[in-house]
């Protein structure tokens, strides 16, 4: 059954959004993310109101001795003020304004991290404001001085400092910016081609593998191509591994982008290179694996794009040429759904390689847990849309059950609603 939503007609939608996100001020959507796990608490409010009163106390006191000198600390300390304690956004705009003014007479660098610090508070100040446009301006100035600082670089140190703030800032213009698609990902794709770039400078090799998005030489971290890779990369990788977050959260971002566009394909070629880059740059293989399920929901999600051609086609008119079409598609449907079972089991498989303890807690537990649950409900949305009801209903209550256990309420109703699809077992071939 097909039905509307937003601009594409879709049957059934396998959650894709549960990369936990990994630069501050990205906020997720996670629904894996959002459930299950208890509050804090109620507090005492008069301690935590005395010690708030301490702390603000000392701020006041201790907020100069910092890496400012004076007259720019004695600015930033009123801009600072303005905007916790009066919210007054535009008096606190006026005092870090001041504060760039002394930066110039003492001649700090335009690139000096403290100064674009201030720079950066300017814009999050238009942004309370809701003045996207000014924001906008802030950011895309310092973009573009950040983008041609990393070009006359001379040091690796220098160009990953300038590289790993040049990523942040373009994460949050994008993020915030009145814009389409095609322009978010235009800024995207330049700024992660010039990280990309200066990686690729150090290990040639990995260009051409990154460029055919062929990530099967990750998955199989004992084979000789796997290993001479990364011999080859070395120092190098480790050394980028400061840029890793903001590198890797600006793919995602570029990748979800495409997908809100419904450019599946683009999506999911860009999920392949950055499971690679994920791989090369050390990260936790519970992050990979969650990468790799949500490239499986991409697969999914290019399979009934598929499948919605092949129903107009069968709409339409009836002619040798659609029926050949027809076909065509068919093959390549079934063949699409294929590969996403497959990513979605290889997941599975290897998510109960990872030792978790139980009860489930934070951290590594709960993302072995998320991409056991994406998984099996992932293969029971797949069995489901083939008609399979059998091992539809094996993988749908195996995943209700760890979502009921472990108050993931999103996932269980995304289940729950799948399950009332299935015929009662009674009636069951």
């Amino acid at each position: 059954m097909f039905f509307q939503r937003g601009s594409r007609i879709i049957s059934r939608r396998i959650p894709l959004k549960l990369v936990t996100s990994r630069c501050r001020g990205i906020s997720t959507t996670n629904p894996l993310l959002r459930a299950g796990f208890a509050p804090i608490g109620r507090q005492n409010i008069v301690g935590y109101a005395l010690l708030g009163l301490t702390a603000v106390g000392l701020w006041w006191n201790f907020y100069p001795h910092n890496p400012y000198p004076p007259s720019i600390s004695k600015y930033l300390r009123k801009a600072s003020w303005e905007e916790i304690k009066t919210k007054d956004y535009e008096k606190s705009i006026e005092y870090y304004k001041e504060a760039l003014v002394e930066c110039d007479k003492l001649d700090y660098s335009p690139l000096d991290d403290k100064l674009t610090g201030i720079e950066i508070k300017i814009a999050e100040m238009y942004e309370h404001l809701g003045n996207k446009s000014e924001e906008t301006k802030i950011y895309l100035s310092l973009l573009e001085k950040l983008y041609n600082g990393v070009k006359l670089a001379t040091s690796e140190e220098e160009k990953v400092r300038l590289m790993k703030r040049d990523l942040s800032v373009l994460i949050k213009m994008v993020e915030n910016m009145d814009a389409n698609a095609t322009v978010k990902r235009n800024f995207l794709q330049m700024h992660i081609n010039l990280v990309q770039g200066e990686f690729e400078k150090s290990v040639p090799s990995l260009s051409h593998i990154m460029a055919k998005g062929n990530e099967n030489i990750f998955m199989n971290t004992a084979s000789p191509q796997y290993k001479s890779l990364m011999k080859d990369v070395g120092e190098t990788s480790k050394h980028f591994g400061n840029i890793r977050d903001e590198f890797l959260m600006a793919r995602d971002l570029y990748t979800e982008i495409c997908r809100e566009s419904n450019m599946i394909d683009d999506a999911i070629h860009t999920k392949m290179i950055t499971i690679g880059w994920m791989v090369l740059m050390g990260m936790d293989q519970e992050d990979v694996l969650m990468s790799q399920a949500n490239l499986a929901g991409l697969m999914y999600m290019k399979a009934e794009n598929v499948e919605y051609s092949i129903l107009k086609l069968k709409d339409g008119e009836k002619t040798e040429a659609n029926d050949k079409t027809i076909e065509m598609l068919s093959q390549r449907y079934k063949h699409i759904l294929a590969m996403s079972e497959s990513y979605y089991q290889t997941v599975l498989d290897k998510s109960k390689l990872i030792k978790a303890s139980f009860p489930v807690g934070q951290g590594r537990d709960a993302k072995t847990l998320q991409v056991t649950l994406l998984s099996l409900y992932g293969l029971g949305v797949i069995n489901l849309h083939r008609g399979d009801n059998e091992m539809a209903s094996r993988f749908l209550n195996q995943s209700k059950i760890l979502a009921e256990e472990y108050d993931f309420l999103e996932m269980l109703e995304e289940c729950n609603r799948e399950l009332k699809k299935l015929p009662p077992p009674n009636i069951q071939a």
